[in-house]
């Protein structure tokens, strides 16, 4: 990331975080949920082993994604964010990222 970026990247993550949730098909009320719930993005380290070896093993997942796209030049972010919510992830009993927002916002901004 880029300098600007990273002094932006609270409103660079809310950005990329709406595109996500249209893209994978959420309703506006459910949007403007999320956005206005997580109006405040905190990066801080975890004391969850399993959670961080989730999160090693995406990275791991995402640079192979990238590999075969023929580098990151040349990879589409929005297809491997789509592919990375549908692995199974232990730390929430294999079950699908996207499943469970889907199931957790179901009743959101109703």
């Amino acid at each position: 990331m880029k300098k600007p970026i990273l002094e932006n990247f609270e409103e660079v993550f809310r950005l990329g975080l709406f595109k996500s949730l249209m893209t994978e098909g959420f309703g506006e009320p459910q949007v403007e949920y999320v956005l206005r719930e997580h109006q405040h993005i905190v990066i801080a380290r975890t004391n969850s082993r399993s959670i961080l070896g989730s999160m090693n093993d995406l990275a791991f997942q995402v640079k192979v994604m990238i590999c075969g796209m023929g580098g990151l030049a040349n990879a589409d972010l929005s297809e491997i964010n789509r592919q990375v919510n549908r692995i199974p992830m232990s730390a929430i009993k294999y079950k699908v990222s996207i499943d469970e927002l889907k199931r957790l916002l179901a009743d959101a901004g109703r």
